[in-house]
Formats: C-alpha cells, sequence, structure tokens
C-alpha cells in the first residue's frame, strides 16, 4: 500500500502558525444553527484530522442492530487499503475536525460517546480526550480487537444517551502500552499539574515548580504541548519498572513539530542516555541529523531518523524500535523504516533516571502523542499508526447520521 503523502502533513508557515496558537481554523455551530445531513468537517493534518465523510443518509435504516439507551450513531469505516497487514487490538484513533451533529446532540462533556463493533452492539472500550461541544471537535480512541488488510474494519459511533453509560477509558489501552500521553489540556491552567498517562501503568507527569509545564495548542490529535526553553515535562523514574526494559524488546514513539535544529542537541524525550556514560535510551534533535541514542551504561548505539533539513518546521512521526530477538535496532520517520544498527554489544539498558519531555537539554517546538511500548514494533503497525493521524480522513469515512427507530 502506499502511504499517505507528506503534503498532508503542515508547511513550514503553517508549523509557524501553530506555535502562534493554531493553524487549522476550527468550525463552531451555535445553538440554532440549521443541520444538514453529515454537516461533518474532514481536514488534514497541521492542527488536528478529520474523517471523511459518508453519503447522505436518514433515520435507521441500517441492517445492523442498534445499541439500548443511544439516539443516534454514525458509521465509521476503517479503509483496509491503508492497512499493509491484519493488526490484533490496535488502538485507532477517530479524529473529527467538526461535527454539527455531534454538537447538537452529544452530551456537553462528550461523555455520552461510545462505540461497537460492526454488529452495532458489542461495546468496545474507548477513551474521549477531547469533544468541544460548540464544533462537535473530537478526538477520540478505540480499541479495535482486529484491524484487517482484506476488508474495511467497520464500526459504529454512538451518540444522544441521557443516562451517561460507564466510562470504558481503563480498558481502551491494553498490557503492550507501558506509556500513553495524549498531552491534553487541564482546565485548572495551572502550570504545575500532571501530563496524564493513559495507560494502566498510571505513569503521569509534572514540572517541578521551576520549569513549567508547555502551553497546549492544537496537535495531531487533541492538543500538543508547545515547548520554550524552560518548559519540560517530567515522568520521574517509575517503581514498577514500566519504563525500564532491562534486556528485553520494547519502542517507543512521539511526534514532533522543531522550530529548527541547532548544534546544540535538544531532547524531545529523553530516559537517560543523555549523559556519556549513562544508561537509557533518548530521542537527539540537531543540525547534524536526529537520531536515538541506547546507552547501557558502558557504551552507546545511535541510529539516525535523517537529516534535520527534511523535518524541522513540519510535523513528524518518530518511532524506535529495540528488537532483542534481531539484536537490532531500528529507526523510522512517518512511518517509514530509516536505518538500523546491531545492538548485540548493549547489555542492560534500564537506568534511575527519569523520564523526560523537553530535557535536560531544552527542546524548542511542538509534541504530541507521546508512547512507550513493551514490545517491539512490526512494520505495518507503525505504518498504520502514522496513516491514522496523518491523513484521517484516508484512514477513516465517517457516515451519516442515523437515528434510533
Amino acid at each position: 500500500m502506499g502511504q499517505p503523502g507528506v503534503a498532508g502533513r503542515a508547511a513550514t508557515t503553517c508549523a509557524v502558525a501553530l506555535l502562534l496558537g493554531g493553524c487549522n481554523a476550527i468550525f463552531g455551530f451555535h445553538e440554532g444553527s440549521p443541520l444538514e445531513p453529515s454537516q461533518t468537517t474532514a481536514g488534514g493534518q497541521g492542527g488536528v484530522g478529520g474523517g471523511g465523510a459518508g453519503p447522505a443518509g436518514g433515520d435507521g435504516g441500517a441492517a445492523a442492530p442498534w445499541l439500548a439507551g443511544y439516539g443516534w450513531r454514525k458509521q465509521v469505516t476503517i479503509h483496509a487499503d491503508v492497512i499493509d497487514e491484519s493488526l490484533a487490538n490496535f488502538v485507532v484513533g477517530v479524529i473529527v475536525d467538526a461535527d454539527a451533529e455531534l454538537a447538537a446532540r452529544a452530551m456537553e462533556d462528550g461523555a455520552d460517546i461510545g462505540f461497537t463493533s460492526d454488529d452495532g452492539t458489542t461495546m468496545l472500550a474507548s477513551e474521549i480526550e477531547l469533544f468541544e461541544p460548540d464544533s462537535g471537535r473530537l478526538a477520540a480512541w478505540v480499541h479495535v480487537p482486529l484491524l484487517s488488510d482484506a476488508e474495511d474494519t467497520v464500526l459504529w459511533l454512538y451518540y444522544g444517551n441521557p443516562s451517561r453509560p460507564p466510562s470504558t477509558a481503563g480498558d481502551t489501552w491494553g498490557e503492550l502500552f507501558h506509556g500513553v500521553w495524549h498531552l491534553s489540556p487541564d482546565e485548572s491552567g495551572s502550570p504545575t499539574l500532571t501530563s496524564e498517562d493513559s495507560s494502566s501503568y498510571g505513569n503521569d507527569g509534572s514540572s517541578d515548580g521551576v520549569n513549567v509545564m508547555p502551553s497546549q495548542v492544537p496537535g495531531v490529535a487533541g492538543t500538543a504541548y508547545s515547548f520554550g526553553a524552560n518548559d519540560w515535562v517530567n515522568f520521574g523514574h517509575p517503581s514498577n519498572g514500566s519504563l525500564d526494559f532491562g534486556l528485553g524488546s520494547f519502542s517507543y514513539s512521539l511526534w514532533v513539530l522543531a522550530s529548527g535544529s541547532t548544534t546544540a542537541i535538544q531532547h524531545p524525550w529523553a530516559k537517560g542516555a543523555v549523559f556519556v556514560p549513562e544508561a537509557g535510551y533518548s530521542v537527539e534533535i540537531r543540525s547534524a541529523g536526529w537520531r536515538i541514542v541506547l546507552d547501557d551504561g558502558a557504551s552507546e548505539k545511535t541510529a539516525n531518523f535523517g537529516p534535520a533539513a527534511e523535518f524541522d518546521g513540519a510535523w513528524t512521526y518518530l518511532t524506535a524500535v529495540v528488537d532483542r530477538s534481531l539484536q537490532e535496532a531500528r529507526v523510522y520517520a512517518n512511518g517509514e523504516h530509516r536505518y538500523t544498527v546491531d545492538i548485540a554489544a548493549l547489555s542492560w539498558l534500564s537506568t534511575a533516571s527519569a523520564a523526560q519531555l523537553g530535557a535536560p537539554e531544552p527542546y524548542v517546538g511542538l509534541i504530541d502523542e507521546v508512547r512507550v511500548y513493551g514490545i517491539a514494533l512490526t512494520d505495518a503497525w507503525i505504518a498504520a499508526e502514522y496513516a491514522n493521524l496523518d491523513s484521517p480522513a484516508q484512514f477513516f469515512t465517517l457516515g451519516a447520521e442515523q437515528r434510533a427507530p
């Protein structure tokens, strides 16, 4: 399959606009506005994405049974032609720029938004990262048991349930996810509040009261953090060991929009592997090139994503895979494999150093959707994660609204 093109991501001018507070216009629908079928705004990347709008529909009329208690639903169709191979337990981002019908009928906090499988009644675990009631803007995450490369995967998005069904957010991210940070806003506005981890490990981050939490701006999904030279997020060294993998396989990924690489090293992510020698794993951004560093406390290995000129000023999805079964580390930029390095000589990578965003060497730019996984991700998984957020409108189609029979 062909990956969505670079044109789907933000250009340099859009990146500058993001740093100033936003790029894509978010279309608001106010009370009393007329509603037309499928009044859904689809968008490319550069702020938030949006699912493609499906054909006009009507009341009920679909073959799938109806989930009791809900007044409205829309079909979500994930296209098989953007999936390289079938993936089990994949978490899909349902990212919608704006939807007037969701705005009119869902609860103000989006707590009644839920998802089912194609049968219309089997609930799927989901997390609502962001819902804006004025526009219907949505960033939701849905645990899909099987994402097929042979046929389209169909889900149902339900809303309009006055009984406020119980949340399934805690079940969305399975055991392979050791850290999931959406970097969503906190309504209180305090600069020292936590950055919540959506995984079951609860590795929340915070500032230290001197360096401050970054500000929020539109991101690839929901919101991103905008880092200045004095901003950082510290996740500490979890006592449960969930961010340390010793001699085991693991992966880590994040979306970054660097304002510009310099000769000085910047760290969008680091858990050790900063000072030589220091065990751990990190991402380094500098004018000489972007790379990962793996260090066992005695020696280090590096793998290059590519030249800074290729990435500066645009959203870039960086992924590192430490594969102990093959004794290699692989790096990917925007879903594509870039470099492999032999790591047979490296021993224990665990470290007591804190996991951090934007530090210890200050990083200037945006960061979104940071994840740590307890496995070596496959090429197909990485490509699907990139396609999902790089161009949601090509990844899935959001169908017309249907009313309960």
